[in-house]
């Protein structure tokens, strides 16, 4: 594994990573993702991988407007 490799790996996160950061099942996060809710995702071939810090971002807004 190269250095930009391993770089990418704290950047990106996968979906199960993901689910535990937002605190949500699988098949929520699938729904956000196809329903087009602005979730910061990359797709790598068939994979999905989050940005860690933009899906920390994404999150406050998120649940921000729903606690309004």
């Amino acid at each position: 594994m190269g250095r930009e490799e391993k770089k990418l790996e704290k950047i990106l996160i996968t979906t199960k990573e993901a689910m535990e950061l937002l605190g949500i099942k699988s098949r929520t996060l699938l729904n956000w993702y196809m329903e087009k809710h602005n979730l910061p995702y990359i797709k790598i071939g068939h994979f999905l991988r989050f940005p860690l810090e933009e899906l920390k971002k994404w999150k406050e807004k998120k649940f921000e407007k729903i606690a309004a």
